[in-house]
């Protein structure tokens, strides 16, 4: 027993030490860590250009200093670059680091996510077909993101999707059938659910609530369409359409608030033909932010509220 009681506490003093070792300064000098030096084509016997064109004409090589995770995500961040290859000062490998395809803003949309799964079921589960359902197990909730690829790099949205279920989720799946199954516990961290073992079927009716069915990118905005026609006159009037945008910090610290708030507005909003979307043009995006969704008083063509009234989409990059 005091051998592995020895053991542990090796392990732990090695980890402080790391840890005290770790840089503190994220804006020390980019010049000692990144040595750029551009150097001439090498030496190559003469091509036939008539079977290759492709030649080298610059060569760059990066003289990079180990770094920790949180350094990289600032450093790509500093570049605007849509991946970062570095050496983990920790693993001692080279890793690569890619945005986060969405974000889900701490406790307004989940706290502790543990599973997802994509909407197969050819409409059973109504008009979220390839739509990503995520579990929460902090919350009991069960979310919905769609994402979208632009210039390389992933990104989308999340909403909000069904809240009030009996416990903290653990496992959700999709049946043959098209009902949605979670189960989970109530063991552990804190949960809004209060049994202690339950498994729940989310199934859908058959009735389509009117609600965004998805948000994507443009270069002057957001299009968003819903699950029904909307009442023109409101879909078209800009004061519905709220926005703020946030971002964290990426450090190696549990947890970040929501910092470098900015405010877009919505300048113009152009409904389409059949009223199930919306293009709206935003005066000020921020490419890397999230931007909360707020809608207001929109109405479906038959005159129901949005069951849901937020979203928020991962703006990693604005399409050209």
């Amino acid at each position: 027993m005091r051998v592995a009681a020895d053991d542990v506490i090796d392990k732990i003093e090695r980890r402080v030490v790391e840890a005290r070792q770790r840089p503190r300064d994220r804006r020390r000098s980019e010049q000692a860590r990144y040595a750029e030096t551009t150097l001439p084509p090498e030496p190559t016997a003469e091509l036939d250009e008539s079977d290759d064109d492709s030649r080298v004409v610059k060569v760059k090589r990066f003289a990079i200093e180990p770094m920790f995770e949180e350094d990289a995500i600032a450093r790509m961040e500093e570049l605007g670059h849509s991946f970062f290859i570095f050496v983990n000062a920790e693993s001692e490998r080279i890793d690569a680091l890619l945005p986060y395809a969405v974000v889900f803003p701490y406790r307004r949309m989940g706290q502790s996510i543990t599973a997802f799964r994509p909407d197969r079921t050819g409409g059973k589960f109504g008009p979220f077909q390839d739509q990503l359902f995520v579990g929460d197990y902090s919350l009991s909730i069960v979310m919905r993101a769609t994402t979208e690829e632009v210039d390389g790099v992933w990104q989308g949205a999340c909403y909000p999707f069904r809240e009030g279920l009996g416990n903290g989720i653990l496992a959700i799946e999709f049946s043959d059938r098209g009902y949605l199954i979670t189960g989970g516990t109530n063991r552990g961290w804190p949960v809004r659910g209060n049994k202690s073992f339950v498994l729940e079927r989310l199934e859908w009716t058959g009735v389509t609530p009117f609600d965004v069915l998805e948000i994507r990118a443009a270069k002057d905005g957001f299009d968003v369409s819903f699950t029904a026609p909307c009442e023109p006159a409101t879909l078209a009037d800009v004061t519905n359409y709220r926005l703020r945008s946030f971002t964290h910090h990426y450090q190696k610290f549990y947890g970040s608030p929501e910092v470098d708030e900015t405010t877009p507005v919505v300048t113009e909003a152009a409904p389409s033909s059949d009223g199930r979307s919306v293009h709206l043009v935003v005066d000020g995006l921020v490419e890397g932010h999230v931007h909360d969704f707020i809608f207001g008083a929109l109405q479906s063509a038959d005159g129901e509220p949005l069951v849901h009234t937020t979203a928020h989409y991962t703006l990693n990059r604005i399409p050209k």
